[in-house]
Protein backbone atom coordinates (compact mmCIF):
# COMPACT_ATOMS: atom_id res chain seq x y z
CA UNK A 1 0.00 0.00 0.00
CA UNK A 2 1.26 3.51 -0.92
CA UNK A 3 1.91 6.23 1.85
CA UNK A 4 -0.76 9.03 1.69
CA UNK A 5 0.18 12.51 1.47
CA UNK A 6 -0.73 14.50 4.18
CA UNK A 7 -1.02 18.51 4.16
CA UNK A 8 0.37 19.09 7.31
CA UNK A 9 3.13 18.29 10.16
CA UNK A 10 0.70 16.80 12.11
CA UNK A 11 -1.03 15.00 9.73
CA UNK A 12 2.01 12.82 9.00
CA UNK A 13 2.88 12.10 11.87
CA UNK A 14 -0.49 10.76 12.94
CA UNK A 15 -0.17 8.94 10.13
CA UNK A 16 3.21 7.41 11.01
CA UNK A 17 2.25 6.55 14.43
CA UNK A 18 -0.76 4.56 12.84
CA UNK A 19 1.65 2.71 10.42
CA UNK A 20 4.22 2.25 13.37
CA UNK A 21 1.43 0.74 15.74
CA UNK A 22 -0.15 -1.16 12.79
CA UNK A 23 3.59 -3.43 12.93
CA UNK A 24 4.10 -3.82 16.49
CA UNK A 25 6.34 -1.02 16.39
CA UNK A 26 6.65 0.68 20.37
CA UNK A 27 8.70 3.49 19.52
CA UNK A 28 8.54 6.34 17.33
CA UNK A 29 11.40 7.03 15.48
CA UNK A 30 13.64 3.47 15.93
CA UNK A 31 12.20 0.91 13.42
CA UNK A 32 12.50 -2.55 14.26
CA UNK A 33 12.05 -2.44 17.48
CA UNK A 34 8.86 -5.00 18.03
CA UNK A 35 7.18 -5.81 21.20
CA UNK A 36 9.50 -6.99 23.98
CA UNK A 37 12.70 -6.31 22.23
CA UNK A 38 13.92 -4.68 25.06
CA UNK A 39 12.70 -7.27 27.95
CA UNK A 40 15.35 -7.62 30.54
CA UNK A 41 16.91 -4.95 30.11
CA UNK A 42 16.60 -1.03 31.07
CA UNK A 43 15.00 1.04 28.38
CA UNK A 44 17.40 4.35 27.28
CA UNK A 45 16.02 7.42 29.49
CA UNK A 46 15.58 11.06 27.67
CA UNK A 47 17.91 14.12 28.24
CA UNK A 48 15.14 15.46 30.77
CA UNK A 49 15.15 12.24 33.00
CA UNK A 50 19.33 11.55 33.17
CA UNK A 51 19.19 15.92 34.28
CA UNK A 52 17.12 15.18 36.96
CA UNK A 53 18.65 11.85 38.17
CA UNK A 54 22.20 13.77 38.16
CA UNK A 55 20.21 16.82 39.70
CA UNK A 56 18.82 14.49 42.74
CA UNK A 57 22.28 12.26 42.98
CA UNK A 58 24.12 15.84 43.44
CA UNK A 59 21.17 17.31 45.66
CA UNK A 60 21.86 13.71 47.86
CA UNK A 61 25.35 15.12 48.07
CA UNK A 62 25.62 18.22 48.80
CA UNK A 63 23.01 17.16 52.06
CA UNK A 64 25.75 14.94 52.90
CA UNK A 65 24.56 11.82 51.68
CA UNK A 66 26.96 10.50 49.69
CA UNK A 67 26.22 6.39 49.85
CA UNK A 68 23.09 7.52 48.56
CA UNK A 69 24.62 10.33 45.62
CA UNK A 70 26.94 8.16 44.55
CA UNK A 71 24.04 4.71 44.42
CA UNK A 72 21.79 7.18 42.58
CA UNK A 73 23.95 8.48 39.93
CA UNK A 74 26.93 6.18 39.34
CA UNK A 75 26.66 2.84 36.95
CA UNK A 76 27.94 -0.08 38.85
CA UNK A 77 31.27 0.42 36.95
CA UNK A 78 31.77 4.05 37.49
CA UNK A 79 35.35 5.38 37.25
CA UNK A 80 35.83 8.78 38.66
CA UNK A 81 39.25 10.63 37.70
CA UNK A 82 40.49 12.54 40.84
CA UNK A 83 42.03 15.82 40.02
CA UNK A 84 42.72 15.80 43.38
CA UNK A 85 44.39 12.77 44.02
CA UNK A 86 46.10 12.51 40.29
CA UNK A 87 44.40 8.90 40.29
CA UNK A 88 41.28 6.85 39.61
CA UNK A 89 38.64 5.20 41.67
CA UNK A 90 36.64 2.52 40.09
CA UNK A 91 33.26 1.32 41.50
CA UNK A 92 30.59 2.60 43.50
CA UNK A 93 32.34 1.56 47.28
CA UNK A 94 36.00 3.01 45.65
CA UNK A 95 33.77 6.40 44.69
CA UNK A 96 31.82 6.31 47.94
CA UNK A 97 34.88 5.59 49.81
CA UNK A 98 36.76 8.89 48.19
CA UNK A 99 34.27 11.71 48.08
CA UNK A 100 33.75 10.72 52.06
CA UNK A 101 37.38 11.34 52.73
CA UNK A 102 37.52 14.35 50.45
CA UNK A 103 34.94 16.02 51.95
CA UNK A 104 36.57 15.28 55.55
CA UNK A 105 39.84 16.59 54.58
CA UNK A 106 38.55 19.91 52.54
CA UNK A 107 35.06 20.75 54.39
CA UNK A 108 33.40 22.01 51.06
CA UNK A 109 29.74 23.45 50.91
CA UNK A 110 28.39 24.07 47.49
CA UNK A 111 25.11 24.12 44.87
CA UNK A 112 24.93 23.08 41.99
CA UNK A 113 24.31 25.75 39.06
CA UNK A 114 23.44 23.63 36.48
CA UNK A 115 22.98 20.64 34.32
CA UNK A 116 23.46 20.24 30.49
CA UNK A 117 23.52 17.03 29.53
CA UNK A 118 23.29 15.42 25.72
CA UNK A 119 22.53 11.21 25.01
CA UNK A 120 26.12 10.27 26.28
CA UNK A 121 27.65 13.39 28.78
CA UNK A 122 26.81 15.53 30.78
CA UNK A 123 28.94 18.82 32.47
CA UNK A 124 27.59 20.35 35.84
CA UNK A 125 28.68 23.50 37.00
CA UNK A 126 29.31 23.81 40.92
CA UNK A 127 30.02 26.46 43.08
CA UNK A 128 31.92 25.91 45.93
CA UNK A 129 33.24 27.01 49.41
CA UNK A 130 35.84 25.64 50.97
CA UNK A 131 37.80 27.01 53.91
CA UNK A 132 36.64 30.45 53.13
CA UNK A 133 37.34 30.45 49.68
CA UNK A 134 34.94 30.23 46.80
CA UNK A 135 35.43 27.75 43.86
CA UNK A 136 34.10 27.15 40.68
CA UNK A 137 34.07 23.35 39.71
CA UNK A 138 33.15 21.37 36.50
CA UNK A 139 32.64 17.83 36.27
CA UNK A 140 32.50 16.56 33.01
CA UNK A 141 30.58 13.69 32.87
CA UNK A 142 30.62 10.18 30.49
CA UNK A 143 26.62 8.49 30.82
CA UNK A 144 24.87 5.01 30.16
CA UNK A 145 21.75 5.01 29.04
CA UNK A 146 20.14 5.08 31.89
CA UNK A 147 21.89 8.10 32.65
CA UNK A 148 24.91 6.82 35.47
CA UNK A 149 27.63 7.90 35.67
CA UNK A 150 30.21 5.58 33.63
CA UNK A 151 33.06 8.22 33.83
CA UNK A 152 33.47 11.30 35.29
CA UNK A 153 36.18 13.93 35.88
CA UNK A 154 36.31 16.58 38.67
CA UNK A 155 38.17 20.18 36.86
CA UNK A 156 39.25 23.17 39.33
CA UNK A 157 41.49 25.77 39.14
CA UNK A 158 43.80 25.07 42.41
CA UNK A 159 44.95 28.90 42.05
CA UNK A 160 40.93 29.91 43.26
Amino acid sequence: MAPRMCSSRESRGRLQAKRIVGRGITQLGRPGLEEGAMAGTETKVTSEQKRARLRKSYDLSARGDYEGSVQEGWADNGVFHSQMRGREFRGKAAITDEVKKQNQEVKTTWHLHDVLVSDDHAVALLEAEQEGRRRRIVHVLHLDDTGRIQEAWAVFNPTD
